[in-house]
């Protein structure tokens, strides 16, 4: 029997979409090709994501790949990009919901440290019962480190928790380590809601 709800943040608790981030930034598309690449696409952003690189030192890397007229507009991107993330209604009302019916919710997120001054502000710590995050786990989806440090620290047995994350691969190392899970299409909550209801989670 499902006990408790694991969320993924970004593109499932929250839209984080790099392409509609940049275009706050600049116009031009070949600048934006630029920054998405070398930001968002590259080690950097996953070393940030693994809290093996802060954030001063990731601008300076970033800021020296960047041709001359962008360094500045990166620098800012690093800095402010969570300005223009935004939360998803629907999925906080799930949230909610599975919550008042006795589910325990949690979050295992690969994010790097920005997303604590955002979360700090933020309505969705309130929502679940802890959180593992994978900057300050030093290691992240999909490895299955991260997911039994989520299984450890707060006693949860993988056969009676359920993922719900927006990559193929994370549900995966999930269902392999006896957690099943659902990929979720932000767009289709309804496909989720059903899902849900396949595992006889009442909701």
């Amino acid at each position: 029997m499902i006990k408790n709800i694991v969320f993924d943040m970004g593109n499932v608790i929250i839209k984080f979409n790099p392409k509609e981030i940049v275009n706050n930034y600049v116009e031009n598309e070949e600048d934006k090709k630029i920054l998405l690449d070398t930001i968002f696409y590259g080690q950097e952003w996953l070393d940030l994501d693994n809290g093996t690189l802060d954030l001063s030192d990731a601008i300076k890397i970033i800021k020296e790949k960047l041709p001359e007229n962008l360094k500045n507009v990166g620098e800012n991107i690093l800095n402010t990009w969570t300005n223009y993330i935004s939360e998803d209604d629907k999925m906080k009302i799930l949230m909610k919901e599975l919550r008042k019916k006795g589910y325990k919710t949690y979050i295992l997120s690969n994010a790097p440290y920005n997303m604590f001054k955002y979360l700090s502000a933020s309505e969705i710590p309130s929502l679940v019962d802890g959180m593992v995050i994978s900057c300050e786990e030093k290691t992240s989806k999909p490895e299955e480190e991260i997911y039994n440090r989520l299984f450890t620290r707060f006693n949860l047995k993988p056969e009676e928790s359920f993922f719900i994350d927006d990559r193929e691969p994370n549900i995966k190392a999930s269902k392999k380590l006896g957690m099943d899970g659902h990929i979720y299409d932000m767009n289709n909550i309804e496909d989720l809601i059903s899902d849900l209801k396949k595992h006889e989670i009442n909701i």
